[in-house]
């Protein structure tokens, strides 16, 4: 059965010239306070205090290290199937 013609796609069509950089010169930086001039201080949200116990999990037994069919190093890993 024949498949057909297959559709060429062009790529990196939008890539265009980036041109000379432009150079911006910067002044003095302004150092800005929370609560002064239009800036307003920032929302204050008081935290939720709830304590609970962390334990550690139960460990689980899981089944021995495989080693790959062709390794060529004595390479051991755990599987998703041993756990």
């Amino acid at each position: 059965m024949p498949v057909g013609k297959p559709k060429v796609v062009p790529t990196n069509i939008n890539v265009h010239i980036a041109g000379e950089p432009k150079v911006v010169l910067v002044g003095k930086p302004k150092i800005i306070t929370p609560g002064t001039d239009t800036f307003s201080l920032p929302k204050v949200v008081t935290a939720i205090d709830s304590p609970f116990v962390a334990k550690q999990p139960k460990p689980m037994p899981s089944l021995p290290l495989r080693v790959k069919d062709a390794a060529t190093c004595n390479i051991q890993y755990l599987d998703v199937d041993q756990v």
